[in-house]
C-alpha cells in the first residue's frame, strides 16, 4: 500500500490563492486572511525619501486572471506537502502570481486539475518546467481521464460556435516533462499528498439551479461536429476537489 492510499486528518491546513479573476485591496477579508500588501511590508521595501515611508512595488504586485489557482499546503507531524490546485490560464499569470507571493514552484508535489478548462489547466506546463529545475524528482499529476478535444463557446439563441477555448496540454506533453500522470474516471475519491489531501471524483447534482455552464459545447472528432457540454449525461459535475 502506498502513502496516497489512506487518508487521516492532518494539523494544519493552509491556502494561498495565486490566481483568481480579480484583485481588491479594499474589500474586508474574512478572518484568517490577507492580502499581499502586508506581505510586500515584511518582506522589506524601499524607503521614501522625503516621507519616511515604504514605497509599494506595484509592478510586482499579483495580476488578476481570469481562471483559478490554490496552493494548499498540509502539515502533519511536522512534515509539510504541497499541491497546486489547478494553474490558472495561462504560465505568465502563474509566474508573475509566484514570484511576488515569494513561493518556490519547487515546493510543489503535486498537482490537482479540477477539470479540463483552459482557464484552470492553461499553466500546467510552466508550472511543471519550474517544479522540475532543482526538484530532482517527478510531480504528480491528477486529472481526469476524460480528456476533451476541444471545448468551444455557443452563446444562448446562437447558432454557431463563437470560438474555442485554448487547447489543454495533452497528457503527452505532460508526461513529457518527466511528470508522472494519474488519472481517474467519474467519482473515483482517491488520497493524494501522502495521504494528506482527497480527490472526491465527479460530484452528483442534487439542485435544479447546477444546471452547468450554459452555452458551453464540445467537439466530437470523430462526428467533426460540436455538442452541447452543459450538463454531463451521467449528471455529475466534472470538478472533483
Amino acid at each position: 500500500m502506498s502513502a496516497d492510499d489512506s487518508f487521516s486528518p492532518v494539523d494544519r491546513l493552509e491556502f494561498t490563492v495565486l490566481v483568481d479573476n480579480a484583485l481588491e485591496w479594499m474589500t474586508a477579508l474574512p478572518p484568517g486572511f490577507t492580502n499581499e500588501v502586508r506581505l510586500q511590508l515584511q518582506n522589506g521595501l524601499p524607503r521614501d525619501i522625503e516621507t519616511g515611508v515604504p514605497i509599494l512595488d506595484l509592478p510586482h504586485f499579483c495580476c488578476g486572471a481570469h481562471g483559478l489557482s490554490i496552493l494548499v499546503t498540509t502539515e502533519r507531524d511536522g512534515q509539510r506537502r504541497t499541491l497546486l490546485f489547478d494553474t490558472g490560464p495561462d504560465g505568465s499569470a502563474l509566474e508573475r502570481n509566484l514570484s511576488a507571493l515569494k513561493i518556490s514552484a519547487n515546493d510543489i508535489d503535486t498537482i490537482v486539475l479540477s477539470h479540463w478548462h483552459s482557464d484552470h489547466t492553461g499553466g500546467l506546463l510552466t508550472a511543471l518546467s519550474h517544479i522540475g529545475k532543482d526538484k530532482g524528482k517527478s510531480c504528480v499529476v491528477d486529472a481526469h481521464a476524460s480528456y476533451p478535444s476541444a471545448r468551444g463557446i455557443l452563446p444562448p439563441g446562437a447558432t454557431e460556435v463563437l470560438a474555442r477555448l485554448p487547447a489543454d496540454p495533452t497528457f503527452e506533453e505532460i508526461q513529457r516533462i518527466g511528470t508522472t500522470l494519474r488519472t481517474y474516471q467519474g467519482g473515483d475519491g482517491h488520497a493524494t499528498l501522502g495521504g494528506t489531501a482527497w480527490v472526491s471524483g465527479e460530484i452528483p447534482r442534487q439542485f435544479e439551479w447546477e444546471s452547468g455552464l450554459k452555452g458551453s459545447v464540445r467537439w466530437n472528432p470523430v462526428e467533426r461536429a460540436w455538442h452541447p457540454d452543459e450538463v454531463p449525461s451521467s449528471n455529475l459535475a466534472p470538478y472533483p476537489y
